[in-house]
């Protein structure tokens, strides 16, 4: 049931503009920054380890910002998997120092690219595949049909996955 559910909301989160997406990415957010949430918690733990400079109330506002913007990521996955390579790629705006991407991907050894999960990472790996071959890590969700979405998605872009 969970993993008909979570088809579901992606491929309706997938029908709607960015614009919306990002609005409600930005109400969802506010919500899991108010309450006691487990990526809350981490969050705020981890900026108090890391900027122990700022003020609570600082802190407090990147906690929302964290959360407003995970949850736009997520909303924009049901757009990346699920709408044709093409119109995905368009979701790009700007490219920054792609001179130094070239370059590194000339070099006769290959690169190997590591990215946490800040941004949008689904995006990152279909403009990739679009450039070289990508081989990618992924742990399985755990809902199969969810699993099978992910697979199916990620792989239409030339990405091959490993578990």
């Amino acid at each position: 049931m969970k993993s008909a559910i979570t088809i579901f909301l992606l491929k309706l989160f997938s029908l709607m503009p960015l614009p919306l997406l990002h609005r409600l990415g930005e109400g969802i957010g506010w919500l899991f920054a108010r309450f006691d949430n487990r990526n809350r918690f981490r969050t705020r733990a981890n900026l108090d380890m890391c900027m122990p400079e700022l003020s609570d109330s600082a802190r407090e506002e990147l906690v929302l910002r964290s959360m407003q913007e995970s949850a736009k990521a997520i909303l924009e996955v049901g757009a990346i998997w699920n709408r044709p390579v093409d119109k995905v790629m368009q979701l790009i705006q700007k490219e920054r120092n792609i001179e130094l991407l070239e370059e590194a991907l000339a070099d006769p050894k290959g690169l190997l690219i590591i990215t946490p999960h800040l941004g949008n990472w689904e995006l990152l790996a279909f403009y990739f595949s679009g450039l070289r071959p990508v081989t990618a890590m992924y742990k399985p969700s755990g809902l199969a049909g969810v699993d099978q979405m992910v697979h199916e998605a990620r792989e239409r872009a030339g990405t091959e996955l490993v578990p």
